[in-house]
């Protein structure tokens, strides 16, 4: 069934007054933006502009007593919904969206960090004040009111901390003792000594990470990620090193940095990105899209052509669910921007506005084609 169909199907459901809270949001959405003005009169249209703009109830000419839409939810599903298009051709059935309403899972409202010290001592960070955490030699180790982690002062001996961000919890922002930057994505972490000593300043990774590196030409900052070796002096960029994503991605955005594996290796410029897929060859992106790659780290969901999988991949992190696929992988390719702090539900009911379905078992996300 086509994007038309849908649209008229939605028109027909708030005819007959059987709209869920998502498919009015997605009604008054798409009527705004004259989606729907081939299913509606004029006259019907006007009415229910109105209707929107004074947060009423109306009366249609039948006896049908229009829904009241509320427009709070109808903001943050106008953001959420901006850009949902639907690529390739539609799988070939649909079901009504208010027939299979997914659970709500909320986006990450805390930190839910664990840090872990070189003497083997755990700190839960969302359960630990602001101050001083603990001190490592000369180091202290400090959190912000904001919820950031601080390494101040330096040490003669090696000391080691790992920092893990799970899946469902928010961002999390690490200042380094040399004062270098790191921002953790959810199902990441990162091992670090809490002072650089020596001729390299040298980190590991796995999941996602975006640095932003004090410079120090005597000291290169080189970065560990399954594999993958990156070298800068000073700069900043994102690597993707989740495990379950089919290549290291390294994507610069300031600066110069040098990405080798075995006896590869590639020189990135701004803009740039470097794939590291498994036993293949370093494979060059020379346009990368930026706002593509840092939208986890400025609040967004953002996709451009991207397979369902891809999708669900991110999901599934964010908001700690599993995914399990019914039947084939659906084909279908997205491209839109969604905010990261909606509920589960809104994205879902998003994508099933593209003939994408679900069923929600537990903390288990069914995706049927």
């Amino acid at each position: 069934m086509n994007d038309k169909l849908n649209r008229k199907l939605l028109v027909q459901r708030y005819v007959e007054n059987k709209c869920s809270p998502d498919e009015l949001e997605i009604f008054f959405f798409l009527l705004k933006q004259g989606e729907l003005d081939e299913y509606l009169n004029d006259d019907m249209k006007e009415v229910l502009l109105d209707e929107e703009d004074a947060d009423s109830g109306i009366r249609h000419k039948n006896p049908v007593i229009w829904p009241r839409y509320v427009i709070a939810a109808a903001i943050l599903f106008a953001i959420a919904l901006v850009t949902w298009l639907k690529l390739n051709t539609p799988p070939k059935t649909l079901a009504p969206v208010a027939d299979k309403t997914p659970a709500d899972f909320q986006a990450p409202g805390e930190n839910r960090a664990i840090l872990k010290l070189s003497n083997g001592q755990t700190v839960f960070l969302d359960s630990a004040g602001n101050g001083v955490l603990a001190s490592q030699g000369n180091v202290k180790i400090e959190k912000t009111v904001d919820g950031r982690i601080i390494y101040q002062g330096s040490s003669t001996e090696l000391f080691y901390n790992t920092l893990s961000n799970p899946r469902g919890s928010k961002v999390i922002n690490l200042k380094l003792s040399d004062g270098s930057m790191v921002w953790l994505n959810a199902g990441s972490s990162v091992e670090y000594p809490v002072s650089f000593i020596g001729g390299r300043r040298e980190l590991t990774i796995s999941g996602e990470a975006y640095f932003e590196v004090s410079k120090n030409t005597l000291q290169p900052f080189v970065v560990k990620a399954n594999g993958t070796f990156v070298e800068v002096l000073g700069t900043h960029f994102n690597i993707n090193a989740y495990t379950d994503e089919p290549a290291v991605r390294t994507t610069l955005i300031e600066g110069s940095v040098k990405v080798s594996r075995a006896n590869q290796a590639i020189i990135l410029k701004p803009g740039q990105q470097a794939n590291v897929a498994s036993e293949e060859n370093i494979r060059l992106v020379a346009n990368a899209d930026l706002e593509e790659v840092m939208a986890w780290k400025n609040g967004l969901f953002q996709f451009r052509k991207a397979e369902i999988a891809t999708i669900m991949r991110q999901l599934s992190r964010w908001y700690d669910v599993e995914i399990v696929y019914e039947g084939e992988i659906p084909k279908d390719r997205f491209s839109g921007n969604l905010p990261r702090d909606s509920k589960l539900s809104v994205i879902l009911s998003a994508l099933e506005q593209s003939q994408v379905h679900f069923r929600v078992e537990g903390k288990k996300i069914i995706v049927m084609p």
